[in-house]
């Protein structure tokens, strides 16, 4: 999104659900740059792009990240499929 006043979107990718966020940042750092024509200051994404590998990037880049770390399931204390048991019977 651009950062002015109107707030408009410069760049998005819509991919199917097995294609991993934090591999998208640098696309979209490229479609910002060729649509605007601008440079990007900073980022501000959730926590899918959260990772060394992009925080690495953008501070090579002189650009600030507004990302939260990428979390794993213990971190957030969710629980893994394997904890839960399927009743059939029941069905639940």
């Amino acid at each position: 999104m651009d950062g002015g006043r109107a707030r408009l979107i410069t760049a998005l990718d819509v991919t199917p659900g097995e294609v991993a966020d934090e591999h998208l940042l640098d696309r979209l750092l490229k479609e910002h740059r060729g649509t605007t024509g601008r440079t990007v200051a900073e980022v501000v994404a959730d926590t899918k792009y959260g990772t060394y590998a992009n925080y690495v990037a953008l501070e090579q880049q002189g650009i600030r990240a507004s990302i939260p770390p990428h979390s794993t399931m213990s971190d957030r204390g969710d629980y893994s499929a394997d904890r839960f048991v399927y009743e059939f019977a029941a069905d639940r």
